[in-house]
């Protein structure tokens, strides 16, 4: 029995490997040479498992005579190779082979001479072994051409590929690399000198990794891994020479080498790869540059022939999708893409105090992320301007566009990501009495100029007049005052226009449902820029549902069939709470101050809670930031009941249950809003053994909304259970007034990509709080921060640094003090 169990587990190992081994992508490296440290940076990659993390399983095949490297590599898709500096003149004469990567910064090959030999030019009429008229030993010529000498000059001998040769003085001199040969040189005690190709202006790389065109164009993520790893692998090779000695005695020594051999072999690797001067795997176009010259010196490749560097290199894609050659070329020479973002067409595409928002905003960013791509929205232009702006190429993208026969002749349209109803208003006396386009036969019809509405209604309806508006509230105040008896867009905007603008007289008439008027969304480019409108086609298709339906629970709104009084009440309630709230805390800070007036402490106390008070506006500010998207959001729902009830359109039962649930979900937000508050203002001198971490986090929800809407960037690295004792509200007011400081420096000097850091550590009996930002630093006397002042600063009291250094001081036994570094300013609090 316990066989059995023995071979049951055993069968399964085995097959969780095969599984396992199977999903990993086989692909082959061939060397240029035997296996020797020369590869070291590959084998660790693949010994330390950096191509299995990637998902890779990689064959290394070693060199025989009868392997064209080049053409194996381009016999097909997934097999990479090594080489030498002909890779350059492969590449010139049309092969299709792309670099990937460089390892050896310098040549290993030189010629090995006998004493009496000191320059090239005493080579002539010696016995010379392995160096041609051919490219492979470009090199050399390139040295003899410097001296006058030519391969003529010396005699030939054919290459044995052994030193011995040279030790036994059968040649005056030969090839070599200096990585391998020299060891049994001087292991031998045979004099000699050396002819080094690179002090003479032949500067060629070597240890060159490659693959083919086909494989970058079709795996262009297998090869980035690839490179990546084997990046990582000589990385680790070069700081553990030993560790890769001994695995090449155990597993890869086919040329039986010594370990002495080895430990030689590496260091001269190690020296020719000039990691302390170069990144491992860089590639320099201007030695790329240098070693065409010199092949077409020495006629080795046409003159005429160029290098397209964008073909050459391997450039991982900097793009976060499949592009196309041509897509690649075309953003790199885009580098930003113009959108356009209009005024008031909320809630898809609008802009508030200079800042793109909406359903369609959204998109596009999400877009922009997916695909890797930098946008710049242009607002403050009318519908048709924008248009024209799309057209003369000022503009790039126009969103929320519907296609139209008309349009199709100078834009190219993406397929469409939201399809809307186009509704009409009118007067709430005049509601019951359209109940379709029909009905305006004759009547003035509000759209706005240049929307496809215009184009629609003027084919499908000519009877009905035209009043043709610059946008939607030109549309409702149109209805509102008589001078159109109807308005026609979309619902959405429709009723957020409304509500923004408390327009109290209008009300819904009727859906649009006929097929002409099916309003979908789309994006558009200049007809003359279809490979954009492909690019962001590509981005739209990489759009998940999810990630979708998170925008449209976002930005739109479901609609209930009856109003519940009772949410309308709750709203209510909860607004005049935090009002009641409010008015008894100033009561209670007053009566506080008189207080503290009798007990002689007048300046201290008035200080404290003038700075209290302007924390809690702080908050308050937030609180109003933070309750405006729900009941917004709970609003639009009431004003969309009453029209449905008007309209006497049902809902199913689940349909008000979901909805119900999101209502709940809002208002528990706000309560938790509240609580947050009531929790940070708790009035006591209470102390108590609290979390550094929490605190911090605390203070921060706080601000939460108010650092997302500025983009600031919080980093934070907290020492684990770093607790202490004491009033944690009166740390949380120091930590917010450092905080908040620090926001009305990155607004007031327009600070792009803001950042916090905090760090929080124990030293001793002490913990030190840092609070850093990149804000430009402190102006004038550092010292003079924590002197009461009337402050320069818009939102700020001028006490707040006051304040928070009397805290830190009288209540924590601490000490607070400031600096200025390079990019801002850096708060050190010492605490015990």
């Amino acid at each position: 029995m316990e066989n059995k169990y023995r071979i049951i587990i055993f069968f399964l190992i085995f097959a969780t490997n095969f599984l396992f081994a199977k999903s990993l992508e086989k692909i082959t490296l061939q060397f240029q040479w035997k296996h020797q440290f020369e590869y070291a940076g590959f084998y660790i990659a693949k010994e330390k498992g950096y191509y299995k993390d990637v998902g890779l399983d990689v064959e290394f095949v070693e060199f025989s005579p009868e392997i064209n490297i080049i053409d194996k590599v381009l016999s097909k898709e997934g097999i990479y190779g090594t080489t030498y500096a002909n890779i350059v003149s492969e590449y010139l004469k049309g092969k299709p082979i792309v670099f990937v990567a460089n390892f050896f910064k310098q040549s290993p090959l030189a010629i090995v001479t006998t004493k009496d030999i000191r320059l090239p030019s005493d080579l002539k009429g010696k016995k010379v072994m392995g160096i041609g008229n051919d490219i492979n030993s470009a090199m050399m010529l390139i040295m003899f051409k410097k001296f006058g000498l030519t391969s003529n000059d010396f005699i030939h001998i054919p290459p044995s590929f052994n030193v011995q040769d040279f030790i036994d003085k059968k040649v005056d001199a030969m090839a070599i690399f200096t990585t391998n040969e020299i060891y049994y040189l001087n292991k031998a005690k045979v004099p000699y000198n050396l002819l080094n190709p690179t002090i003479y202006g032949a500067e060629f790389y070597d240890l060159n990794l490659f693959t083919s065109q086909e494989e970058v164009k079709h795996h262009p993520k297998r090869v980035k891994k690839f490179r990546d790893a084997s990046i990582k692998g000589w990385e680790y090779a070069l700081k553990h020479k030993d560790e890769v000695i001994e695995l090449i005695l155990k597993k890869y020594n086919t040329q039986h080498k010594t370990k002495d051999a080895l430990i030689f072999e590496a260091k001269q690797v190690e020296s020719i790869m000039l990691p302390n001067i170069y990144p491992i795997g860089s590639i320099d176009k201007n030695r790329i540059k240098l070693m065409v010259d010199n092949f077409k010196n020495l006629g080795f490749v046409d003159q005429n022939k160029t290098i397209n560097y964008k073909d050459f290199i391997f450039r991982e894609n900097r793009y976060n999708i499949p592009l196309t050659k041509e897509e690649l070329e075309y953003l790199d020479s885009k580098k930003i893409i113009k959108v356009h973002n209009e005024i008031d067409w909320a809630p898809f595409n609008y802009n508030i105090n200079g800042k793109a928002e909406g359903f369609s905003i959204d998109y596009m960013n999400l877009i922009a992320k997916k695909i890797g791509i930098k946008i710049e929205y242009v607002h403050g232009y009318s519908w048709n301007e924008f248009i024209k702006m799309l057209k003369d190429g000022s503009l790039d993208v126009m969103l929320n566009i519907v296609k139209t026969p008309k349009r199709e002749k100078f834009l190219s349209f993406t397929s469409p990501y939201k399809e809307v109803i186009d509704s009409v208003v009118t007067r709430e006396e005049n509601a019951k009495k359209y109940k379709s386009l029909n009905d305006f036969n004759g009547k003035i019809l509000a759209v706005i100029k240049g929307f496809s509405e215009e184009e629609l209604i003027q084919k499908y309806y000519p009877k009905i007049k035209v009043l043709l508006v610059n946008n939607t509230l030109d549309g409702l105040k149109a209805v509102a005052f008589n001078e159109a008896d109807g308005f026609m867009n979309t619902l959405g905007v429709l009723n957020y226009t409304i509500q923004k603008y408390n327009i109290s007289n209008l009300k819904p008439a009727f859906d649009v449902k006929n097929k002409h008027f099916s309003v979908k969304l789309r994006i558009a480019t200049n007809k003359q820029q279809e490979i954009l409108r492909d690019i962001l086609q590509k981005g739209i298709n990489n759009i998940t549902e999810q990630e979708k339906n998170e925008l449209m629970n976002k930005w739109f709104m479901r609609h209930i069939s009856n109003i519940d009084y009772m949410l309308i009440i709750k709203i209510i309630s909860f607004t005049l709470l935090i009002i009641i709230f409010v008015i008894v805390w100033n009561i209670k800070l007053k009566q506080k101050v008189n207080q503290e007036i009798e007990k002689n402490r007048l300046q201290e106390t008035l200080l404290f809670y003038y700075n209290k008070q302007e924390s809690m506006k702080n908050i308050v500010n937030n609180i109003a930031h933070q309750w405006k998207a729900p009941l917004n959001e709970l609003s639009s729902w009431i004003m969309l009941l009453d029209s449905k009830l008007f309209l006497n359109q049902d809902i199913s039962k689940d349909e008000l249950k979901r909805i119900t649930k999101l209502m709940k979900g809002s208002i528990q937000f706000m309560t938790n809003t509240i609580d947050t508050f009531n929790n940070f203002y708790k009035d006591n001198d209470q102390k108590e053994y609290f979390s550094i971490e929490e605190a911090i986090d605390e203070t921060l929800e706080i601000i939460h909304n108010s650092i997302e809407e500025h983009n600031i960037t919080i980093y934070k690295n907290i020492e684990k259970d770093l607790r202490i004792i004491g009033n944690k509200n009166q740390l949380e007011q120091v930590l917010l007034t450092l905080f908040t400081n620090a926001q009305n420096i990155f607004k007031e000097r327009n600070i792009q990509n803001p950042t916090i850091t905090i760090d929080a550590r124990k030293e001793d009996k002490f913990i030190i709080i840092t609070v850093k930002d990149n804000g430009g630093g402190i102006d004038g006397n550092i010292e003079d921060i924590f002197t009461p002042t009337i402050s320069k600063t818009k939102n700020s009291s001028g006490f707040g640094l006051f304040i928070a250094k009397n805290i830190i001081q009288t209540k924590f036994n601490g000490e607070i003090n400031a600096k200025n570094i390079l990019e801002g300013a850096v708060f050190n609090i010492k605490i015990k």
